[in-house]
């Protein structure tokens, strides 16, 4: 996070590893037995570097001998090379965050992760394994967010769903603002009533309402 890094690049274009991760935690452990771990809540644990440094699959092996429960919250399929140590535990979910259903409009808000349609198989396979999967919703983008659809594409494969509104604090609108000026330009001032008007709070009850109804 960068008010703790005192990173000066954009938010999303860097990263540092914590190569000695599997290490704290393990020492951590010895001390105090945490009720529930929660991977990962600001920074997703299955970034492409993850691929090269293994840091999330050694934490994974390290919690599989422990009785505490887990769960995982990842845009990446990468999470599947990882099955055979989620087998192993007791008490674990794994969840995928969905905005769109559709890949060609998620490159144009998120192009370096798997796409929807890769993470819906990918909740698919999980469930076969016999591994709980649960879904999280969001942010939900008024207009563009089909949410009906992505409901039919789960079908019966998930075994829970959250969901939440967009979140315009920080640099989040940064990137929206300005994927939303170069490919939905007609929804910019749209957006900017419904997020930023004083106590206006409609668009986005209306949005959940809607989805307790699907």
């Amino acid at each position: 996070m960068k008010r703790f890094t005192n990173h000066s690049e954009e938010w999303g274009s860097f990263v540092d590893v914590k190569i000695n991760a599997p290490e704290v935690l393990e020492k951590e452990l010895k001390k105090t037995k945490p009720k529930n771990i929660f991977l990962s809540s600001v920074t997703d644990c299955y970034q492409p570097i993850e691929q090269k440094y293994q840091i999330t699959r050694q934490i994974l092996e390290i919690l599989s001998g422990y009785d505490i429960p887990v769960s995982i919250l990842t845009e990446s399929i990468l999470v599947l090379r990882d099955i055979d140590i989620l087998k192993k535990f007791k008490d674990i979910e794994v969840g995928f965050t969905l905005v769109f259903d559709d890949d060609k409009i998620n490159r144009l808000f998120q192009p370096y992760l798997s796409l929807p349609l890769q993470r819906i198989d990918a909740l698919k396979k999980l469930k076969a394994a016999g591994v709980k999967n649960y879904v999280h919703l969001g942010p939900i983008m008024p207009k563009i967010t089909d949410m009906e659809s992505i409901f039919q594409k789960l079908s019966d494969n998930i075994d829970s769903i959250m969901a939440e509104t967009l979140n315009v604090k920080g640099e989040n609108w940064i990137g929206v603002f300005r994927a939303l000026k170069e490919h939905f330009s007609e929804l910019v001032k749209e957006y900017q009533y419904i997020f930023f008007k004083k106590d206006n709070f409609g668009e986005q009850k209306a949005t959940l309402n809607k989805l307790r109804n699907i």
